[in-house]
C-alpha cells in the first residue's frame, strides 16, 4: 500500500505536466489559425496580380492558337516592359498593334484587337492590370460566395467601379482559387472570360487555355497559350506601316464625353423582319470631338449596320484629354435598336 501510494503521489504531478505540455503544443499550432484573418476581395485581388505579373521576370514572347468562327489562328504577344507588340494572323486578315511607352500605333481599317480586348490578352487574368478604360472614383465590394469552378472551390464576389459621368457604374464579378491565386472566372454584365489550366512559370501562373465571350460578337478560344522568356528581337518593335499614333495617358486623362447622339433610323426590311440587334463600331474621337473612321464590327443584311454609321458620324463628343490637352481616343461604339 505504501508503493501505491508512492506511485500515485509521483505519477499525477508528472501526468498533469505531459497534458499541460500536450495542451500548450496544440495551441502552438492552432495559433496561426486563430491569428489569421479572414480573405478581404482587396487581398486577394493583390495576390493574384502578384501571381499573375509575368513581366516581373523580364521580357516575353506570349503565343497562342486562336479559334473563332470555326476558323483557327494564331496570337502572338511581344512585351519588353513599356514596349509591347501584339500581332494577330487569322484566315486572310493580319494586324498588328504597337506601343511604344505612351505612343500606340494602331491600324486604320482594323480593330478585331481593339474591340475584343486581344490587344491585352497577356494581361487578362490579371484584374489590376487593366488599360484603357476609364478609372473608377471609388471601388466596393460584396460578400464573399464559394463556388465549384473547373474542380477547384473559388471564392467569388462583386467589384462595383464608380465612374465619373457620363460613365454608368462598372459591376464586375470575380471568381479567384485562393489556394493558387489565380482568376477562374471574370464576369462583366454581358461579357465573360474563363481561365482553365494554370501552369508555374518563370514564378508565375499563366493558364493554357482562356475562353472570352463579348456580347454581339463572336465568342473566342485561346489554347495552347506559352509564355518563353527571351530578349525581343528589336526589329519586332519597328513602327507597322499604315498605322496611326495616338498617345496613352496613364496620369490624368480623361475619356471622351459623349454631348450629342442621335438614334440611328430603322430600315423597312429590318422592320418587317422584326429585327432589333446591337451594332458593335470602333471609331476615333477626334479632338474637336466629332467622329472618325467608324467600323462596323458586326456587320447586318438589313441595312442597320448602315444606318449605324450614318448615325455615328453625326455623334458629337467633349474630347478626351491627356493632363488637359485633347488627345484623339479610340473607342468600341455599341448602337442597340429596338422596336417601338
Amino acid at each position: 500500500m505504501i508503493s501505491d501510494k508512492v506511485f500515485a503521489l509521483t505519477y499525477t504531478p508528472v501526468l498533469k505536466l505531459q497534458i499541460a505540455l500536450v495542451l500548450i503544443f496544440a495551441f502552438v499550432l492552432a495559433l496561426p489559425a486563430f491569428c489569421q484573418q479572414p480573405p478581404t476581395p482587396e487581398a486577394l485581388l493583390a495576390a493574384v496580380d502578384k501571381s499573375a505579373d509575368l513581366s516581373a521576370a523580364g521580357p516575353y514572347t506570349l503565343t497562342a492558337t486562336v479559334d473563332a468562327n470555326k476558323q483557327t489562328g494564331q496570337l502572338r504577344i511581344d512585351r519588353d516592359h513599356d514596349r509591347f507588340r501584339v500581332e494577330l494572323d487569322m484566315p486572310g486578315y493580319q494586324e498588328v498593334r504597337l506601343t511604344l511607352g505612351d505612343k500606340r500605333y494602331v491600324p486604320l481599317g482594323k480593330a478585331n484587337l481593339f474591340v475584343t480586348g486581344l490587344y491585352n490578352f497577356d494581361r487578362s487574368w490579371d484584374p489590376l492590370k487593366e488599360d484603357l478604360v476609364p478609372q473608377p472614383v471609388k471601388k466596393t465590394y460584396s460578400k464573399f460566395s464559394s463556388k465549384n469552378i473547373h474542380g477547384r472551390k473559388a471564392l467569388c464576389f462583386e467589384q462595383t467601379s464608380a465612374h465619373e459621368k457620363p460613365f454608368s457604374n462598372r459591376e464586375t464579378r470575380y471568381c479567384i482559387d485562393p489556394d493558387r491565386s489565380v482568376l477562374l472566372r471574370e464576369d462583366g454584365g454581358d461579357d465573360r472570360n474563363e481561365f482553365f489550366d494554370y501552369t508555374p512559370i518563370a514564378g508565375h501562373m499563366q493558364p493554357r487555355r482562356v475562353t472570352i465571350h463579348k456580347a454581339s460578337l463572336t465568342d473566342l478560344e485561346l489554347r495552347d497559350i506559352s509564355v518563353s522568356y527571351r530578349p525581343v528581337d528589336p526589329a519586332r518593335f519597328a513602327i507597322p506601316e499604315q498605322s496611326i499614333e495616338l498617345q496613352t495617358c496613364k496620369a490624368g486623362g480623361q475619356f471622351p464625353t459623349p454631348l450629342s447622339t442621335p438614334e440611328p433610323q430603322y430600315t423597312s426590311q429590318a422592320r418587317a423582319e422584326h429585327n432589333h440587334p446591337t451594332i458593335v463600331l470602333h471609331a476615333f474621337i477626334a479632338t474637336d470631338g466629332t467622329v472618325e473612321d467608324p467600323l462596323v464590327m458586326t456587320p447586318t443584311r438589313d441595312g442597320l449596320d448602315r444606318n449605324a454609321v450614318k448615325a455615328v458620324r453625326t455623334w458629337k463628343f467633349k474630347p478626351a484629354t491627356c493632363s488637359g490637352r485633347p488627345v484623339v481616343q479610340e473607342m468600341t461604339i455599341e448602337v442597340s435598336f429596338r422596336l417601338g
